[in-house]
């Protein structure tokens, strides 16, 4: 398994960076849990993978999961200790999307994909909003909170609850964490989540207009989230992006939603991704979590 909080002095980085350093990095990520069951599916057009730990009733409610990367990388086997561990805790049946990726399908590729698997759950496996959940990691948790937005506005019936693990929330990469020295002497440092936000942004060149950082769809923190159900915001305390987080939790009490935010402070960006929960006390708290609030809105 990659170290993705090494030190930056023995980094992949220092090929270069590139699309194909950053998919080489995440190939690193090797899940180890073990215990489960798999099974990928056509979700309307959108391949994606039901993911069901041992011991969890096929009746469960359902979770559907969106794996981070920038938008740029990432594929559901590779985080099956997080989706994995969010089954076994929550006691779920996690349906992990493998939404496509810049910069070859641009935004709003990854957006569409995800809306398209929400309403494929609802619509066509007949899982009413009340047993569903959404949950996503850094872009991907981003990814979960726009799209529910986007299906709100749209009339579709909202879910459950939203969790967010480590929120890359601000394209423009204005929180103040991103500058703390002491958080940027591991990968992704503040060099490498900038090379990774222009990329995504660029690969929409062919727009007759410029996508923003800003953008509020991949950028929720300058959204209004009205309307959206309650929210939990994980952040690690060694993540350069916690400050994320932290607006994101911001933003949606400014904007109504019952918001909850902790902060694991011994624990860096994407933790419950790298080990499974067996493993890390942390990861194994961060899901308990995640049950215990899952366990106040979702049916069973």
């Amino acid at each position: 398994m990659v170290d993705l909080n090494r030190s930056a002095t023995a980094s992949p980085w220092d090929q270069g960076h590139s699309i194909e350093v950053l998919r080489e990095v995440a190939a690193g990520i090797v899940a180890t849990v073990q215990d489960f069951w798999v099974e990928p599916v056509d979700a309307a057009g959108v391949p994606a993978e039901w993911v069901v730990a041992d011991g969890v009733n096929n009746s469960a409610p359902v979770a559907l999961y969106f794996h981070g990367g920038a938008y740029l990388c990432g594929t559901p086997e590779q985080y099956r200790n997080a989706t994995v561990g969010l089954s076994r805790a929550a006691q779920v049946r996690v349906l992990s999307v493998a939404y496509r990726l810049a910069p070859e399908h641009p935004h709003p590729a990854a957006f569409e994909d995800a809306l398209i698997a929400y309403r494929w759950v609802l619509e066509r496996q007949g899982v009413a909003p009340s047993k569903l959940m959404i949950v996503g990691d850094s872009a991907g948790a981003s990814l979960a909170v726009g799209m529910v937005k986007d299906a709100i506005e749209l009339g579709v019936a909202a879910p459950s609850c939203i969790v967010a693990n480590s929120p890359f929330a601000d394209l423009a990469l204005s929180s103040a964490s991103l500058n703390e020295a002491s958080l940027n002497l591991h990968e992704p440092n503040k060099t490498t989540i900038e090379w990774l936000a222009q990329t995504y942004l660029e690969a929409d060149q062919d727009s007759p207009e410029r996508l923003s950082a800003t953008d509020p769809r991949h950028s929720p923190i300058y959204r209004d989230l009205s309307g959206l159900p309650p929210l939990l915001i994980q952040t690690g305390g060694l993540d350069n992006l916690k400050d994320d987080g932290k607006r994101l939790t911001i933003q949606a009490e400014r904007c109504g939603v019952a918001v909850r935010h902790t902060e694991y402070e011994g624990s860096g960006h994407i933790w419950i991704v790298l080990q499974p929960a067996e493993t890390d006390p942390a990861v194994f708290a961060a899901f308990a979590e995640i049950s215990d609030f899952a366990s106040s809105y979702l049916q069973t």
